[in-house]
């Protein structure tokens, strides 16, 4: 499996300092887990407004899709409740690299 074996590779890539810092950028700076379900921890507020849990991203996204969701969510699914945090026109190059580390992040959540 493809997704398999990405997640493998990745964990093995994913030094202790650049999994901590996507780590705080998921659950602190962007406060993603406000709304999304991380595995078996759930977010407050309403199911109903609850967001896919980020544990299944290995399952069923490609990891290339993960970084355009995150660059413009409302690009690829407009009215959607996820917010944008990067502006796509101005991307700075610490900017691409927190997407790619959320990313990376994401595909090894469980």
């Amino acid at each position: 499996d493809l997704h398999k074996e990405y997640r493998r590779q990745r964990q093995m890539c994913i030094r202790d300092r650049e999994y901590t810092s996507a780590k705080n950028l998921l659950e602190q700076e962007f406060q993603c887990i406000k709304c999304h379900i991380k595995g078996n921890q759930m977010p407050g507020g309403s199911p109903a407004n609850w967001a896919p849990n980020l544990a299944m991203a290995r399952k069923r996204l490609k990891p290339e899709w993960i970084v355009k969701w995150l660059l413009d969510p409302q690009k690829l699914l407009p009215g959607t409740k996820m917010p944008s945090y990067f502006d796509p026109a101005n991307l700075t190059v610490e900017e691409q690299d927190q997407i790619h580390a959320l990313r990376d992040y994401i595909l090894v959540i469980e």
